[in-house]
């Protein structure tokens, strides 16, 4: 007998007629898998946030004092610590910086297993039952008699009655081959054990799309207040510079302005979705049709 349906309403096997349970499957795999979208960072064009001041004309030093801006600098006036005149014979004006774009990774997608517990990744569940061959010599079903009842070489089986609800008549084929179910037990049914789970989503990358141009003009000051320049000079993304400094000058703040201010675009590619979940170790059943319901 072969119950086919729900696996939390799944009845237990039949005690009288059908006690053995001798097999547990699942058919219908329900597993999804998502790819989420791929996005990119934006790429961004940096004002360098450190001026170097050198004891030193042409910036050999060989001692530098550096002169910094806080992180995320937008080139305001800045008055940090001063570097007296004694320290500042030249200024290394360090480049601009041009960031690319970077993959930002969506959350892996978890994986379900047969064995992750009861949260099945199958709609449906079958459970097959068997019951014991009935003696030749059982005189309760055959009587007192000599005449062989059964073919040679094969069991005897009870008749077959209305399977208890739930459960159909079925037998399991246990040939080689392509299954085919003979005529009396026409309805074919596949179940399976397991599956095999080779989906991933491709990585994620992200292709510039647009032109990237970053300069800016940046100043020192011999004030606190960026009033009174003393130098200003436009770095690019290629080097930094370097600029001498009369003498009896003090760096006491600097400011600097974006020239040219173009961090780029670019595309987010990737996040296809590869592979498939596939059932394995299946085994098939042949059944009778349900019976009728009583009218």
């Amino acid at each position: 007998m072969l119950y086919i349906g729900s696996e939390l309403s799944a009845p237990e096997c039949p005690p009288v007629s059908a006690p053995a349970k001798v097999y547990e499957g699942h058919a219908d795999l329900d597993v999804p898998y998502e790819c989420l979208p791929c996005r990119c960072s934006e790429p961004t064009c940096g004002l360098p946030s450190v001026l170097r001041a050198s004891d030193a004309p042409l910036c050999q030093g060989p001692t530098f004092t550096a002169f910094g801006a806080p992180t995320g600098w937008d080139g305001s006036c800045v008055a940090a610590t001063a570097v007296p005149d004694e320290r500042l014979a030249s200024l290394v004006i360090a480049p601009v910086t041009a960031t690319a774009c970077e993959p930002i990774e969506p959350e892996p997608v978890p994986r379900r297993s047969a064995r992750d517990g009861f949260i099945s990744p199958w709609k449906t569940f079958a459970r097959a039952c068997k019951g014991d061959p009935i003696a030749l010599d059982d005189e309760d079903v055959f009587g007192d008699t000599d005449e062989p009842v059964c073919p040679a070489g094969e069991k005897c089986w009870p008749a077959p009655e209305p399977p208890p609800p739930g459960f159909r008549q079925c037998i399991m084929y246990l040939g080689g081959g392509e299954p085919v179910c003979p005529d009396d037990y026409p309805l074919m049914h596949v179940f399976y054990r397991d599956f095999e789970d080779t989906r991933e989503c491709t990585p994620c990358a992200c292709t510039p799309t647009g032109e990237s141009s970053c300069s800016a003009s940046v100043s020192a000051y011999a004030d606190g207040a960026c009033t009174d320049a003393f130098a200003s000079i436009t770095v690019g993304t290629e080097a930094g510079l370097c600029v001498d400094v009369m003498e009896g000058v003090a760096l006491k703040s600097m400011s600097a302005t974006w020239t040219t201010h173009r961090p780029g675009t670019c595309q987010a590619s990737g996040g296809e979705l590869l592979g498939e979940a596939t059932p394995t170790r299946p085994s098939t059943f042949c059944c009778q049709p349900l019976p009728a319901p009583p009218r």
